[in-house]
Parts: structure tokens; C-alpha cells; sequence
């Protein structure tokens, strides 16, 4: 796992408010950072879950310049709940995400965050699963 993935996993592990709405698989948080997804895996007994796998998009962006490296990253946040459940399920944990990214700081190791934004959630909506999806847009700078 990168550097900045795991600081993003952390990021949403330790937050209880969080983790409180999420489901559990083996005894963790229902937090994946790759697919597919665990063979076991069951939305009906282990959702509410997020999925966020790495970077849509990286540019060196206005960071990069002549006498400092930075780089600007898009990343999806993919929440889902299985269908039968109320999509303020999903709405809640988006919101939560939203708190803890957008206009923060956080540590990613090796970085320094110079913004933190996330977009949406936009409908995602699968046959079985209620999703939602966010962006994140960091820009950062490398000492």
C-alpha cells in the first residue's frame, strides 16, 4: 500500500463516527483499498463498506516547479450499502468523509498537503448496492 493511500485508510479507520457506520469483516472496519473484493465478502452481512483503490488522475500540477517537487491527485471514495437499506445510510457516511478530508490537514508521510478537497458524492447505484462516490483532490508538495 502507498504512502498516501494508507494515510487515507488511517484517516477513516481511527474516525469512530466513521467506523461506527460502517459494517465489519474480519474484525475490521468494512475499508478496502483494492479489488476485488475479498472472495467472503457479503454485502448482505458486511456493508455498509468503502472502496478506494488509487488515483484517478496525477499531475505534477502548480506544485511541481522549478525549485520544489509536488504532484496533484484525484482519488475515489466509493461508499456502499446493500439496496434494501435507506440511502441516508450512504448519505451519512459521505458526509462523515467529507468532514474528514475536505479543508484538512492530515499526515501523509513524505508530503505536505497544500489542499484537500472532496467533490460529490454522486449516485453509484448498483443492482444490489445503494454507492455513492466522492473525490478527493489533494495537491502536495515533496520536501
Amino acid at each position: 500500500m502507498s504512502v498516501i493511500t494508507k494515510a487515507i485508510f488511517d484517516r477513516m479507520a481511527n474516525d469512530t463516527i466513521l467506523t461506527n457506520q460502517l459494517g465489519v469483516y474480519a474484525s475490521a472496519p468494512s475499508i478496502f483499498t483494492k479489488i476485488p473484493l475479498p472472495s467472503d465478502f457479503d454485502t448482505k452481512l458486511h456493508a455498509p463498506y468503502i472502496l478506494t483503490t488509487g488515483e484517478v488522475s496525477v499531475d505534477p500540477g502548480p506544485t511541481d516547479v522549478k525549485n520544489a517537487s509536488g504532484r496533484e491527485l484525484l482519488r475515489d471514495i466509493r461508499t456502499f450499502a446493500p439496496i434494501k437499506d435507506s440511502p441516508s445510510i450512504v448519505e451519512s457516511i459521505t458526509e462523515r468523509i467529507r468532514d474528514l478530508f475536505h479543508r484538512q490537514n492530515f499526515i501523509i508521510t513524505g508530503f505536505t498537503i497544500i489542499v484537500s478537497e472532496i467533490t460529490g458524492p454522486v449516485v453509484a447505484d448498483e443492482e444490489d448496492v445503494i454507492g455513492r462516490i466522492q473525490t478527493l483532490r489533494l495537491m502536495l508538495t515533496e520536501p
